[in-house]
């Protein structure tokens, strides 16, 4: 597990998504950055779940 420690995450949602709620990827996101990590989230509005 550990050399999945410099693995990039780069998470794409839509914040229209009527299955999963955008905040559910902003507080994963905020999770793994607050560990130490650099991960990207890029959110569209025009999609729903299909981001």
């Amino acid at each position: 597990m550990d050399r999945l420690n410099e693995l990039p995450v780069w998470v794409f949602h839509d914040k229209r998504d009527d299955i999963i709620p955008c905040e559910e990827s902003v507080r994963m996101v905020d999770s793994i950055n607050s560990a130490g990590r650099n991960t990207k989230l890029t959110t569209y509005g025009k999609g729903t779940h299909d981001a």
